[in-house]
């Protein structure tokens, strides 16, 4: 997906406050709709995600920031974030 293409969302933009490494999954599925799910882990030690969801025109149907997940691990918040992001989109992941 072009980001160019897309306003962005305040979701998108709190994301982008802190410039930390972070694990990510994109995917484009048959139905034409994308996924971009990223997550990271904040210096204090807090795990954090962002879920994109796009139609197959990169309109945003979803953009969700959560800064403070619940998960043990940043490979398990991202399979969690990964299977929300699917359910948005109407897929199976």
């Amino acid at each position: 997906m072009g980001e160019s293409m897309t306003v962005r969302t305040n979701a998108y933009l709190e994301w982008l406050e802190q410039d930390l490494p972070c694990k990510r999954i994109n995917k484009r599925f048959p139905n034409g709709k994308e996924v971009d799910v990223r997550v990271r882990e904040t210096p204090f030690g807090d795990i954090q995600w962002f879920i994109g969801v796009y139609d197959r025109d990169g309109s945003i149907l979803i953009e969700q920031f959560n800064g403070a997940v619940s998960a043990s691990s940043l490979d398990a918040a991202l399979v969690a974030a990964f299977s929300k992001a699917c359910g948005f989109a109407g897929v199976e992941d």
